[in-house]
C-alpha cells in the first residue's frame, strides 16, 4: 500500500498505490504562486515553507485552490512532516542595529516556527493531507498548546510526543530588518529533546 517512506530532519512521506503524488499538488500550485511574483515552489525547503506559512494569514484558500473537503478526500496525497514546531518571537526594526547598540522595534510578533511544522503548513495550503509529528513539552503547558491550535487552524493534524518534564518549547528570537528584508536568528533549544527512533511507532 505504502510505495515509498522516507524519514529525514524535515518529513516522512507516504504515498498510496495508484494515487496522486505530493508531486502533482506541488506542480498545481506552483502557478499560483508564480502568478504572486513569488520564486517558490510548495516544496518543503526551510526558506520556501518560512515564507508562505507567514505570508498567508488564517482563513485564506489553500494556494493550488482546493477546498478543505477536497484535501480530506480519499485520495489526497498524504505526507508526515517530522521534526521542529518551535515559538518564533520576531522583533521588527527599521535597521539592523550594530553590535553593542540599542534600537526600539516597530513591532513585535509570537507565531509557530520550526521548519516540519512550516513544511506541513506549506503542503496543507497545497492540498495535501498534512500531519506533523514531533516532541512538544508537557501537555496543558501553554507554549503546547499554542503550537498545537496554531497547527490545527491551518488545517495541519498533529500526532505530538510531549516530555511531561518540560515546561517550555524552543524559542527563536528573530530579529528582522525592513531595510533588507533580511532576518538574524538566535534559536534557544531549551531542555527538549528531539524526536527519536524510540518514539516512532514500529509500523
Amino acid at each position: 500500500f505504502v510505495e515509498r517512506c522516507v524519514l529525514s530532519s524535515a518529513a516522512v512521506c507516504s504515498r498510496p498505490s495508484q494515487r496522486p503524488s505530493a508531486h502533482s499538488a506541488t506542480n498545481a500550485s506552483r502557478a499560483s504562486v508564480a502568478s504572486n511574483n513569488r520564486a517558490l515552489s510548495c516544496r518543503p525547503a526551510c526558506s520556501q515553507s518560512a515564507l508562505i506559512a507567514h505570508a498567508q494569514p488564517l482563513g485564506e484558500e489553500p494556494l493550488n485552490g482546493m477546498s478543505d473537503s477536497c484535501r480530506d478526500a480519499e485520495d489526497a496525497p498524504r505526507a508526515c512532516f517530522v521534526g521542529l514546531a518551535c515559538v518564533d518571537i520576531i522583533a521588527s526594526v527599521a535597521a539592523y542595529p550594530p553590535e553593542d547598540s540599542c534600537a526600539r522595534a516597530t513591532g513585535v510578533r509570537r507565531t509557530r516556527g520550526g521548519n516540519a511544522s512550516n513544511s506541513a503548513v506549506v503542503a496543507a495550503r497545497c492540498g495535501v493531507a498534512a500531519t506533523w509529528r514531533g516532541t512538544l513539552p508537557k501537555r496543558g503547558s501553554a507554549d503546547a498548546a499554542f503550537l498545537l491550535d496554531d497547527l490545527a487552524a491551518r488545517g495541519v493534524s498533529t500526532q505530538p510526543v510531549h516530555r511531561g518534564a518540560v515546561d517550555a518549547a524552543p524559542t527563536s528570537y528573530v530579529t528582522l530588518s525592513e531595510a533588507t528584508g533580511s532576518r538574524t536568528i538566535v534559536h534557544a533549544r531549551g531542555d527538549l529533546d528531539e524526536l527519536g527512533s524510540a518514539d516512532l511507532p514500529d509500523d
